[in-house]
C-alpha cells in the first residue's frame, strides 16, 4: 500500500520547480514557442478560408513541441539517476521514502509543465481572437473557446502521461539517455499503434488484430485527447465519450504512477 506523507513530497516539488525557474528551462521555451509563434503568422496569407484552423493547427503543434522539448530534456536529466552525477534530489531523497520522492517529482515538474502550457495557451488562444477579428467572417467562421479548452486539457494530460512513464522508465534504467531513448520509442509506438490496427482492420487474421487491441492497454492512443478540429469547426463525440476517454487517461497514468513507486522502491538512489 502506498503511504505518503504530502510535506516531504511538496518540498521536493517546490525545489524541483525553483530549481526548473532558476534554469531558465521554461523561460527559454516560452521565447521559443512566441519566436515560433510571431514567425508563423507570416505564412498565414497562404491559407485561404481554412485559415483559422490552420492556425489552431499551428499553435497547438508549437505548445506540443515546446512541451516534448521540456520532457525530454529537461524532465528526463532531472528525474533520471546516474551513477557518477549525483543531484541534490538524490542526496535529500533518503530520509524521505521513495513514494514520496516519486510524487514530489512528478508535481514539480508537472507545475512546470503546466506553467508553460498555461501561459502560451492563454497566448494562443488571445492570437486566434486576433486573427478572427483582422478577418471577415467568411475566412474565420468561428471559435469556440470552450473547445480550445477542453484540447488544452487533452494536450496536459497527454504530456503528463509521458512524464509519468518516464518516471516510472527511470525507475527501471539508471542514466539520462536510455531513459529519453525509451522514452522517445514508448511515444512513437503510441503513435503508430493506431495506424498499425487502422491496417490490421482490413486484414483476415483474427489473432493479430487481438495483439494489437491488447498493445492499446499498454500503449494508449493519444488521438483520443485531440480535438483540435472542434475549435473552429463542430464536434461529433458526445458528452460521455468525452468523459470516458479523460477517465480513462487518467486512470491510466494513475497505474503508471503506482508501477513507478514500485520500482523505485527496488531501486538503489
Amino acid at each position: 500500500m502506498i503511504k505518503l506523507n504530502f510535506r516531504p513530497s511538496t518540498a521536493i516539488a517546490r525545489l524541483v520547480f525553483l530549481d526548473g525557474l532558476r534554469r531558465q528551462a521554461i523561460v527559454g521555451l516560452i521565447l521559443f514557442a512566441l519566436i515560433a509563434e510571431f514567425f508563423g503568422m507570416f505564412f498565414m496569407d497562404f491559407f485561404g478560408r481554412d485559415i483559422g484552423r490552420a492556425s489552431g493547427d499551428y499553435l497547438f503543434s508549437i505548445m506540443w513541441i515546446s512541451g516534448m522539448f521540456f520532457l525530454f530534456f529537461h524532465a528526463v536529466q532531472t528525474i533520471a539517476l546516474d551513477e557518477e552525477r549525483k543531484t541534490i534530489y538524490n542526496i535529500i531523497s533518503r530520509p524521505i521514502s521513495r513514494n514520496q520522492y516519486v510524487f514530489g517529482m512528478l508535481l514539480g515538474l508537472g507545475l512546470l509543465l503546466i506553467l508553460l502550457h498555461t501561459i502560451f495557451g492563454a497566448v494562443s488562444l488571445g492570437t486566434l481572437y486576433w486573427i478572427k477579428s483582422s478577418l471577415q467572417a467568411e475566412y474565420f467562421t468561428q471559435l469556440n473557446s470552450n473547445y480550445f479548452i477542453l484540447t488544452w486539457l487533452g494536450l496536459v494530460l497527454t504530456q503528463f502521461i509521458i512524464l509519468s512513464v518516464i518516471l516510472l522508465f527511470s525507475g527501471l534504467l539508471r542514466g539520462g539517455f536510455p531513459v529519453m531513448l525509451v522514452s522517445v520509442a514508448y511515444y512513437l509506438i503510441c503513435s503508430g499503434l493506431p495506424v498499425a490496427r487502422e491496417y490490421a482492420a482490413q486484414l483476415t487474421d483474427e489473432t493479430f488484430k487481438h495483439i494489437l487491441t491488447g498493445l492499446s492497454f499498454i500503449f494508449p492512443d493519444f488521438s483520443r485527447l485531440d480535438y483540435k478540429d472542434a475549435i473552429v469547426g463542430t464536434l461529433d463525440s458526445s458528452i460521455g465519450t468525452l468523459v470516458e476517454s479523460f477517465f480513462g487517461m487518467l486512470v491510466y497514468m494513475l497505474i503508471i504512477i503506482f508501477f513507478a513507486c514500485a520500482a523505485y522502491r527496488n531501486k538503489d538512489i
